[in-house]
């Protein structure tokens, strides 16, 4: 009897689970499966969609053709931005750091010589050390030691530091927020913002083999600072048995930096132009890659939750053409986009 139960409640439910690729299936795009070619989702499913998008107030964007025209010129190169580093001057300002560099760039391992110059992080522009040199400013032992002082003299919403810990401690039996640096903000009025620097919180280190500790990385990420490079999309269509779970994030997650953590600092007086920074280092080595200034109110890099986009394709020919939709954006992550 149970088995003769069990049999009738999967034929109920198969032909009912074969329609759910419906609600990502419009008829003018490609099919997800042969069952479902040709087919429209339900009018009730596109009311329900509908429904969903307007009660979240999901913002509309229409692509432009030429959103180059529109574009200041870059201050550096004079014509319109082509790359996301130029494109982001706009909004952030990184600082030219050559006269602080003092150490070999082989001290970010094989990742060094092309680290240097202009650099886009996440985004966020940096001057990465002197690439005449291949050098960059190394802070504490066998570097400066004693307090070093960067000119800024104006206003700034955040600073964005490119930093990362040459030797680190936590994996050796340290202990978690060691004070490694403090960074000192001088405020044009005469305040001062002293801002501690503490491994594994503002700060991180590069992964070598010599952190392995058996089968696993040890320990993770920053809590507060993020690696230089973006999360990236997993594979849509080939995810296997194993990788279901981290498929529903859309993300790969767990990313390691490739040269530098960045950690953005909020301005809680962004009115009162910034005289200058001074970094005061410990025994600690720490090479800093950059430092940035944030022109806008606005966290760099998004630590929000997701919001619905709806993005119009005025021209028939791209409405019409088969689905295949991709969406970056300079400063935060863009997941996958779905039919309406």
């Amino acid at each position: 009897m149970p088995i003769a139960w069990l049999a009738r409640i999967v034929s109920f439910l198969l032909p009912r689970l074969r329609l759910s690729p419906l609600l990502l299936s419009p008829s003018n795009h490609a099919p997800l499966t042969t069952e479902t070619r040709q087919k429209s989702p339900p009018n009730h499913l596109k009311s329900f969609l509908e429904k969903t998008l307007i009660a979240r107030e999901a913002p509309k964007f229409t692509p432009q053709i030429d959103a180059s025209a529109a574009t200041p010129h870059h201050p550096l190169t004079g014509r319109p931005p082509t790359t996301h580093a130029e494109r982001a001057m706009s909004d952030y300002q990184p600082l030219n750091l050559t006269t602080l560099s003092n150490a070999s760039a082989d001290l970010l391992g094989p990742t060094g010589a092309s680290s240097l110059g202009l650099q886009a992080y996440r985004g966020v522009p940096f001057h990465i050390g002197d690439p005449a040199s291949a050098r960059l400013p190394l802070l504490g032992d066998g570097g400066h030691t004693g307090p070093i002082r960067i000119d800024i003299a104006q206003t700034a919403h955040t600073l964005v530091f490119a930093h990362v810990l040459v030797d680190p401690q936590l994996h050796r039996s340290g202990v978690p927020g060691d004070h490694v640096a403090t960074y000192v903000v001088h405020h044009a009025d005469g305040q001062q913002t002293e801002l501690p620097i503490r491994e594994r919180f503002e700060i991180g280190w590069l992964v070598t083999a010599q952190d392995m500790i058996s089968d696993i990385r040890s320990p993770g990420a920053p809590f507060v600072a993020m690696p230089d490079v973006d999360d990236e999309l997993v594979p849509r269509d080939t995810a296997g048995r194993s990788e279901m779970g981290r498929a529903l994030t859309e993300v790969t997650g767990g990313v390691s930096a490739n040269a530098f953590y960045l950690w953005p600092w909020r301005n809680p007086r962004p009115d009162v132009p910034i005289q200058h920074v001074e970094l005061r280092p410990t025994n600690r080595r720490i090479l800093l890659g950059g430092l940035c200034l944030g022109h806008v109110d606005e966290d760099p890099f998004r630590r929000a939750a997701r919001r619905a986009v709806v993005i119009e394709l005025p021209e028939p020919a791209d409405a019409n053409a088969p689905f295949d939709l991709e969406v970056s954006v300079e400063r935060g992550i863009a997941t996958f986009p779905h039919p309406i």
